[in-house]
């Protein structure tokens, strides 16, 4: 099953841009509260989002397909279809919200305390208590995965009966957790500091049964760690390097180069599957079809392919881009081409005469002093 990268990428850009790798579209910035639905092989926009809130990086909002089946538009406020743009669900602000691995499911954070809800109605389905910190919702938001004041150990919740459980694995120092797609694993990262800069963190990685906390799996340390997705097929996709490994020893955490593992619980040998991806840390990528997309600053969209390094084509939203394409939609005819000569000439000769008038200025004030 192919999976976006996003999420698992230090994203960094003003504009990220999302990869659907399943229909094979992509999201990305048309302007500062707008996004588009974008076809990867044509480069067509499909459809078109408007925004009450600016779809920047830097104002921590995304418009992001957490669910592995890439149906859902989050956006701080309202949860919407993809394919409909319909407005499924409004929430206040810019609260926390975290879905299930299956996306069915979405754990809203109003005030101090955290509801589930069903994704595609807004029924509430369950709550949590106050001093629980969730970190991971399973496929059907029956348990959840989270910290509490009251356990020394990861505990999992009941969300039915409100029961914990220990899952023995300590919750000092770790990050990230999360089920797999069939609710039948448990994946934890802690952060272990070994150093006197950012290159002393390193990330181990832990497999246990998410039923009976059983057979505890240490996959690997990693360094550079980005993050873990579950895939629609069981397996999880990991973002980072393995310490030791020649490609950490190679690149030296250079930052410019993605790393991707894709890990298999089933298998008891070999369970990691190396991908290695040339493209820049402000990139979502598709693992299988090896393309990336992303958006810069400008909102400039450029869509890459990952094995050669080349641009397929870019997708120019910036304001000049959609002044070149006002212009080139105008009628081509002799009278518009004068028209547009003569508009061009006029401002360059306005622009000459100012020029000269206050270069005369200056020298006049020159020669008075």
């Amino acid at each position: 099953m192919a999976g976006s990268a996003y999420a698992l990428s230090k994203d960094i850009s003003f504009y990220p841009s999302i990869m659907l790798c399943r229909s094979g579209r992509f999201l990305a910035a048309i302007s500062e509260r707008t996004m588009g639905l974008y076809d990867l092989k044509s480069g067509q926009l499909i459809r078109q989002y408007d925004f009450t809130f600016s779809v920047r990086y830097s104002d921590l909002v995304l418009v992001d397909p957490v669910d592995p089946l890439e149906r859902y538009l989050v956006s701080p406020g309202e949860i919407r279809e993809i394919d409909t743009g319909r407005t499924l669900l409004m929430y206040p602000g810019k609260d926390f919200y975290l879905f299930s691995s299956c996306g069915d499911e979405l754990l809203l954070k109003y005030g101090r305390s955290y509801s589930i809800l069903e994704t595609k109605t807004g029924r509430l389905v369950g709550q949590l208590p106050q001093d629980f910190i969730p970190f991971a919702l399973s496929s059907g938001g029956t348990h959840c995965v989270g910290l509490s004041e009251n356990h020394e150990d990861i505990v999992v919740l009941d969300t039915a009966t409100g029961e914990m459980r220990e899952t023995g694995i300590p919750k000092k120092q770790v990050v990230y957790a999360t089920y797999s797609f069939d609710n039948k694993w448990l994946i934890f990262a802690h952060v272990i500091y070994s150093g006197q800069d950012l290159k002393g963190y390193h990330f181990p990685v832990t497999l246990i049964q998410a039923d009976s906390f059983a057979s505890p799996r240490r996959i690997g340390g990693f360094n550079n760690f980005r993050g873990i997705r579950p895939t629609q097929n069981g397996d999880f996709i990991i973002s980072g390097t393995i310490l030791g490994s020649r490609l950490e020893l190679r690149r030296n955490f250079n930052n410019y180069d993605h790393v991707q593992y894709r890990f298999k619980p089933s298998l008891a040998k070999s369970p990691l599957e190396e991908i290695v991806v040339n493209g820049t840390i402000q990139m979502d990528f598709d693992l299988e079809k090896m393309i990336g997309v992303s958006t810069d600053s400008k909102r400039r969209t450029h869509v890459v392919d990952l094995k050669t390094g080349k641009s397929l084509y870019c997708i120019d939203n910036s304001d000049i881009g959609k002044l070149f394409r006002k212009i080139s939609s105008f009628p081509k005819s002799p009278i518009f081409g004068i028209i547009m000569v003569s508009i061009i000439c006029i401002s360059a000769a306005v622009i000459i005469k100012r020029r000269s008038h206050r270069k005369a200025q200056e020298t006049d004030q020159s020669d008075l002093s």
